[in-house]
């Protein structure tokens, strides 16, 4: 991919994630590779109310099973934890009766009253935010026993902007943002500084414009520095009457 200057930034990462859509509507992580849901919901919310995201959509509905949850691709059989952006998207579309089965299988898959990546594992932080945060997108009660699970865990660089988006509308937001701010200055991993700054968008922190940068590889990442940047879709993750109070 070519470089990226600070003006075209967001253009650049669009522009690139409309090329690459697959022909079955979704999208890879890598060029020339079959399409998965994590990377085609991402594309999806960076491309809200575009025919492309259309498309992304009627992909993402043919891979819900009778159980309400996602395979996360066309091969892969097993559910795991990209239910839940899969519910985040299902929510904002208006897409009840998909979001309601999502959540239902979200619910007979908690362990411990938190979220493991895949079934029958051990709940870790970032699936049990992305959980809440598809609670809170549907309009659930968030499970506090999960709640309580994420302000246990040792909060990392990688997980604490799905953490900031999990629990928003929460004062634990606050405290975390300051710490997250730096956190992203320090890190040199771009997909952690993406959902840093996704993170603090929902909690009302200012997020600078992005320096120039090559737009990546990886269509997962360059969704999420799309939807990241001041002017993207950041806003879609950001659940209404949510609002943090510094």
């Amino acid at each position: 991919m070519g470089i990226s200057n600070p003006t075209t930034y967001l253009a650049d990462r669009l522009a690139a994630l409309r090329k690459a859509q697959n022909p079955d509507g979704g999208w890879a992580y890598y060029a020339g590779k079959n399409s998965w849901l994590e990377p085609t919901v991402y594309a999806a919310l960076a491309l809200d109310g575009q025919p492309e995201a259309d498309r992304a959509w009627i992909l993402i509905q043919g891979w819900q099973l009778p159980s309400g949850g996602w395979r996360p691709s066309a091969e892969v059989a097993g559910l795991n934890w990209t239910t839940a952006l899969a519910v985040v998207l299902a929510a904002k579309l208006g897409q009840r009766s998909a979001a309601e089965k999502g959540l239902e299988w979200l619910d007979n898959n908690k362990v411990e009253g938190a979220w493991p990546w895949r079934r029958a594992s051990l709940p870790a932080a970032e699936p049990t935010a992305l959980a809440l945060l598809a609670l809170r997108h549907a309009g659930e009660p968030v499970a506090k026993r999960a709640q309580e699970f994420l302000l246990e865990e040792r909060l990392s660089p990688e997980t604490c902007g799905p953490a900031l988006l999990g629990l928003q509308g929460t004062a634990e937001t606050q405290t975390l943002a300051p710490l997250a701010v730096r956190w992203a200055e320090e890190t040199p991993s771009a997909l952690t500084r993406a959902w840093i700054h996704l993170g603090l968008h929902a909690s009302g922190w200012p997020v600078a414009e992005p320096l120039a940068a090559p737009v990546p590889r990886n269509f997962a990442l360059t969704a999420l520095q799309a939807l990241a940047h001041p002017s993207g879709n950041h806003h879609l993750l950001r659940v209404t009457g949510m609002e943090n109070k510094a």
